[in-house]
């Protein structure tokens, strides 16, 4: 505190402006806790707003987008309206020095077009850019990391695929967390299912709804049923079963291990069909019960 120069004063403002912030946040620990106790259990205002369809279904899973392209974002759009790109020294690794010099309008502009494109990478890209990432390693190795047959059951690709990217031993009742599944694993794990069922509706915060690997089968089955009834043209194999490992040795598994559970948590398929424009499961309530042998593997 010797040095009295106007760039240290400046710079040891900085430190002491973020020194207050973090210490104020401490002391409102008390009272946010109650507050995302009431947004864990799903209650309250912010709990109302925040379950508001726009929010769930398209700017949440582009969450993860947006903040790794907000400030990309804004300076390709600062080169393009001002001629020269915008790249200051900076006092902190992870933040800007300054406030963005732009108007009040053109924050809303950057908003909207950081939003758009982080929700086209998201549901449109991201997939086929993770695809063809595999497609060039296994081009470049000369090996093919994931064959899978096309008789295999819906619960048989999944177990190899998440076999495949984890590198451990999984069974239908293998938890998907224990498994070592991440949110960038998912990506990964959604673009290799994509590449067996073309059509399908999937999303990473379904994978995080379900427990296990079966579970995670029976949403995955029951998702291509709805494309399938809803001119899809898809038929996906639900006879075929697999063994897993029961407390007394080797036991029958099916694509429908948690098929009930599943309907309990249609809202979950509701979410995912609002961008297909496909119909909730809970709509066609006969047709699912009628349909239900089929995932027991009986004859129809």
């Amino acid at each position: 505190h010797g040095m009295r120069d106007d760039d240290f004063r400046m710079y040891s403002s900085s430190r002491g402006t973020r020194i207050w912030a973090y210490t104020l946040s401490r002391i409102l620990c008390p009272a946010s806790f109650v507050w995302i106790y009431g947004l864990a259990v799903g209650e309250g205002v912010t709990a109302s707003l925040m379950s508001h369809k726009l929010l769930v279904v398209w700017l949440a899973p582009a969450s993860y987008n947006i903040y790794l392209f907000h400030q990309a974002t804004y300076e390709w759009y600062w080169l393009a309206t001002r001629g020269e790109y915008w790249a200051y020294p900076r006092d902190f690794y992870w933040f800007s020095p300054m406030y963005s010099p732009i108007d009040r309008w053109e924050f809303i502009l950057l908003l909207i077009l950081t939003s758009v494109m982080s929700i086209i990478l998201e549901f449109r890209l991201n997939s086929v850019l993770v695809e063809w990432s595999a497609l060039l390693v296994q081009t470049l190795t000369g090996k093919d990391s994931l064959i899978i047959g096309k008789e295999a059951s819906v619960t048989e690709v999944l177990i190899q695929i998440i076999g495949n990217i984890t590198g451990g031993e999984v069974d239908a009742e293998t938890s998907l967390l224990e498994s070592g599944l991440s949110s960038i694993t998912s990506l990964v794990l959604i673009a290799k299912i994509k590449q067996h069922y073309k059509s399908l509706v999937l999303t990473s915060r379904d994978i995080f709804e379900v427990d296990t690997v079966g579970q995670f089968s029976a949403l995955v089955a029951e998702r291509l049923q709805q494309i399938a009834k809803n001119g899809g043209g898809y038929e996906f194999n639900t006879a075929t079963k697999i063994n897993r490992k029961g407390n007394s040795g080797r036991q029958q598994h099916d694509d429908s291990t948690d098929f009930v559970a599943l309907r309990r948590n249609a809202f979950v398929w509701a979410d995912a069909s609002a961008m297909n424009g496909m119909s909730s499961p809970l709509d066609e309530e006969s047709d699912n019960e009628s349909s239900s042998s089929e995932f027991r593997g009986e004859t129809v």
